[in-house]
């Protein structure tokens, strides 16, 4: 078994989506699952458990399936997980929000570029999709290879006992969740027009995980399929809470626009932990977009707070800022001696540009190097300072 964690999921179904077997042969497949290799070799064991409904309900195979198909004309949609904004990732995201609901398998979806509305379990994807009234359901904290595709020798075991059990044909519909089940709900009432709930959301979103959820975060993907979503919670919601909790989303999802821009410009103007947080959240903005923040990050550089003019420093080295005006900034924080030393940043934006200027070291950067390696020589700053003027 892989000790790689991720939050994932198997689901068995019978390839009928009508099928509902009696509640003895459901019972027996559902003990007959629970004794197999995916649920015993973990620790804690994990738990299968039956799920029935009134209509075949929608199990999609988010995390794994990067390709669909019309079936009306075959027209082949793609994910495109690595572009931002395009009609397949929009359908996908779309497709997966509606598993996540557990809509019926005949909720009608519109397919992109040929636009012909079609029932979504009808749509044929590169991984195993389903239907179904009834189903068992397990998931798992860990990722185990072994059940990985139909193909492995634990799995053609396991088929056609699970088929037995059941009654009928049985097929495997496996998700990796992109973010927990319960974070989706939460980020989807978060983005609702729910304002109420907005603040249950983010209860949700804060609370105390256990240990196996202690890392987990929704990824990058999910929020930049909600980039329009959440641009309109900062937008339209005064309450500093939710603003906060939407642009810290935007900025994880690299959603980097003007309006993104704006709202860590005025929180860097705020000043204390606020400006704190902005200029840590700015380290990676495209240099375009950053360069207007310029002039209130050096203001910012000489505030009361270290922690604030640090961040002042990682984020005028990170920006690679390197107009004279920035400079002499950068070199009054390498001099900006406190309990730690210098700020190492400033030395390493210093070396920056010393390196692309192909030429000696002038006088004015010789004279803060010197004097952050005399008084810092056991610090970073000061190794580096040495090593440049070496």
């Amino acid at each position: 078994m892989s000790e790689m964690r991720f939050h994932w999921s198997i689901s068995a179904l019978p390839i009928d989506p009508d099928f509902v077997p009696s509640d003895a042969r459901l019972d027996g497949a559902l003990a007959l699952l629970a004794r197999m290799s995916l649920c015993t070799s973990l620790v804690p064991r994990a738990e299968p458990i039956a799920e029935r409904h009134a209509r075949p309900r929608f199990y999609g195979s988010e995390g794994f399936s990067y390709h669909a198909v019309c079936p009306v004309c075959g027209r082949k949609v793609e994910r495109a997980h690595d572009e931002k904004g395009t009609a397949g990732r929009r359908w996908f995201a779309q497709v997966d929000e509606m598993a996540a609901r557990g809509v019926d398998g005949g909720t009608p979806i519109t397919m992109p570029g040929c636009d012909h509305e079609v029932a979504l379990a009808s749509v044929a994807f590169d991984h195993v999709t389903g239907a179904a009234r009834c189903a068992l359901v397990v998931e798992l904290p860990v990722w185990i290879g072994k059940w990985f595709s139909d193909d492995t020798p634990d799995v053609e075991a396991a088929l056609p006992a699970l088929s037995e059990a059941f009654g009928a044909p049985v097929r495997l519909v496996r998700k990796l969740h992109i973010l927990d089940p319960r974070d989706r709900r939460a980020i989807a009432r978060f983005v609702s027009d729910d304002l109420a709930g907005r603040l249950d959301a983010l209860r949700e979103l804060d609370r105390e995980r256990d240990d196996e959820e202690q890392d987990w975060d929704p990824m990058k993907l999910y929020y930049e399929d909600n980039e329009y979503a959440l641009l309109a919670v900062l937008r339209d919601d005064p309450r500093c809470e939710v603003r906060s909790r939407a642009l810290s989303m935007l900025v994880a999802g690299k959603c980097w626009s003007e309006a993104v821009r704006d709202a860590i410009a005025a929180d860097l103007r705020l000043g204390g932990q606020a400006a704190r947080v902005a200029l840590h959240q700015s380290l990676h903005m495209p240099r375009e977009l950053f360069r207007p923040l310029l002039p209130i990050v050096r203001t910012l550089a000489k505030d009361p707070s270290r922690f604030i003019r640090s961040n002042c420093a990682w984020a005028l080295r990170f920006q690679t800022a390197q107009d004279l005006e920035d400079r002499e900034v950068v070199r009054a924080l390498a001099l900006d001696f406190g309990p730690g030393g210098s700020h190492a940043e400033a030395i390493v934006a210093m070396e920056n540009w010393i390196k692309a200027s192909g030429a000696p070291i002038d006088e004015v950067d010789l004279h803060v190097l010197r004097e952050v390696a005399v008084r810092c020589p056991q610090t970073r700053a000061g190794c580096l300072a040495a090593k440049l003027i070496a």
